[in-house]
């Protein structure tokens, strides 16, 4: 037979499996919140800018400059080539490089071996995703790279 008792107990559990996930919502919220970040139109993404913990390539900064020394080609050093490159990089929160900016350009504006940089840099492994608190963020990378 229902009394006030069970009533009690059924609406105390009914509020409680309300009200738990939007704390935890609330937590997730909060950690980042604290992150700076901008809104990518082009991407549809909030894309974060200083994090907790950035992004890192598979083995490290050593792997990352092998990387590019084993896959990167001079092309022909006749038409300009200018030996640094400042790669803007946007990585998304699986750790997978979606835009590759180089010294500010848009695309049609890119030497050749500017794109070359741009397709070696689009073929990097998934890196370790960013993270805001305990959140996987994506993240703005600056790589400044000197041949």
């Amino acid at each position: 037979m229902w009394n006030r008792k069970n009533n009690f107990v059924i609406l105390t559990t009914v509020l409680s499996s309300l009200v738990l996930p939007s704390c935890s919502n609330s937590a997730t919220r909060q950690t980042v919140e604290h992150c700076p970040s901008f809104y990518d139109s082009a991407l549809h993404k909030q894309i974060f800018t200083h994090l907790d913990n950035r992004p890192e390539f598979p083995g490290g900064d050593n792997a990352l400059a092998s990387y590019l020394l084993h896959h990167y080609r001079i092309l022909d050093t006749s038409e300009g080539f200018i030996g640094t490159f400042l790669a803007e990089i946007i990585i998304n929160e699986e750790g997978k490089v979606i835009s590759v900016t180089i010294n500010n350009k848009k695309s049609n504006e890119l030497t050749n071996q500017e794109k070359e940089m741009k397709v070696v840099i689009l073929s990097f492994p998934n890196f370790v995703p960013a993270q805001c608190g305990s959140t996987k963020v994506a993240y703005k990378y600056d790589l400044p790279i000197r041949f």
